[in-house]
C-alpha cells in the first residue's frame, strides 16, 4: 500500500473516531446536564445573530460543561473583558467559552473534509492545528470588536456632548439632557453602553 493510501485511511478512521467520540460526549453531557438546565432568560440581552442561532444548542451544551470545569475567577475576568467589548449584551462568559469550543470543533471538521478532498502535503499538521485556530478565532474576533467599538465611541462622543450641551442650555438638568442625547443621538456603542448601564 502506498503512503498516501495509509494517510487517507488514517484520516478516515480519525474522523470516524472523532465523530463517534463527539456523539458519545454529546449523549453523556446532555444526560448529565438536562435535569439541571434551566430555561435561559435572554430578555435583557441582544438578539442572537443568525449564525449563532443555528449553533446555539451546541454552544449551550458546551457552556454547561464550562461552568463545571473553569474557575469562577477566570469566568469573572472573561465577563469583564466581554463587558468592555460590549459582547456581554450578547453572550455570557460561559457561552463565549462554549463558542470557542464549537469553533474549534467546526474548524476541525472542515479541515478533515478539506484534507480528504485536496490531499495536501502536510495533511496531519493541518488537521492537528485547525482546532487550535478555531479555538483562538473568537478571541481575535473579540479584540477586533473592541477596537471597532472604541472607534465608534470616540466618533460619537462629540455629537452626544453637543446634544447634552444644547439640552442643558435649553433648561434640562444633566439627567434629562443625557436622556435626550440618547434619544436623539446616533445609535452605536456609546448609546448601547449607557442604556445597559441604566437598565
Amino acid at each position: 500500500m502506498s503512503e498516501g493510501m495509509l494517510s487517507m485511511e488514517f484520516l478516515f478512521w480519525m474522523a470516524a473516531g472523532l465523530i463517534g467520540g463527539s456523539l458519545f460526549f454529546w449523549v453523556l453531557v446532555v444526560a448529565r446536564a438536562a435535569p439541571d438546565q434551566a430555561q435561559e432568560e435572554r430578555a435583557w440581552m441582544d438578539p442572537l445573530p443568525p449564525a449563532l442561532r443555528i449553533l446555539w444548542p451546541l454552544i449551550q451544551l458546551f457552556s454547561n460543561v464550562v461552568m463545571a470545569v473553569y474557575s469562577n475567577r477566570y469566568l469573572d475576568q472573561l465577563e469583564k473583558r466581554l463587558n468592555r467589548t460590549g459582547v456581554s449584551c450578547l453572550l455570557s462568559a460561559e457561552e463565549f467559552v462554549g463558542l470557542r469550543y464549537v469553533a474549534a470543533l467546526i474548524t476541525l471538521l472542515l479541515a478533515i473534509v478539506l484534507v480528504a478532498a485536496l490531499q495536501p502535503r502536510h495533511a496531519m499538521l493541518i488537521v492537528l492545528l485547525s482546532p487550535l485556530a478555531g479555538y483562538l478565532f473568537p478571541l481575535v474576533w473579540l479584540s477586533d470588536t473592541r477596537k471597532r467599538r472604541e472607534k465608534d465611541v470616540l466618533r460619537a462622543l462629540p455629537v452626544y456632548l453637543d446634544f447634552i450641551t444644547m439640552a442643558v442650555e435649553a433648561g434640562l438638568n444633566l439627567s434629562g439632557a443625557l436622556q435626550q442625547a440618547m434619544n436623539k443621538g446616533p445609535q452605536g456603542g456609546l448609546a448601547q453602553r449607557v442604556r445597559h448601564r441604566d437598565a
